[in-house]
């Protein structure tokens, strides 16, 4: 079976995160993105949005993003 082409983790119901949640999105964005499939992240808090791209998930996953607009 081929890889999924994208990954959608809409994290609106998620008032938090913590380092070990976001470093291990910005692995799974890496590895996605050797298969040929993309991560986009939707729908951060503030707070989540603050925490994943400290971690780098940005740079891994892409922009983090809010609703559809995100998915370009």
């Amino acid at each position: 079976m081929p890889p999924p082409r994208l990954v959608i983790c809409d994290l609106s119901a998620s008032p938090y995160v913590d380092t070990t949640s976001a470093e291990m999105l910005a692995s799974l964005g890496t590895e996605l993105t050797a298969m040929g499939s993309r991560l986009r992240i939707v729908e951060p808090r503030a707070a989540v949005r603050d925490v994943l791209r400290r971690e780098g998930v940005e740079e891994a996953a892409g922009k983090l993003g809010e609703g559809a607009g995100a998915l370009h």
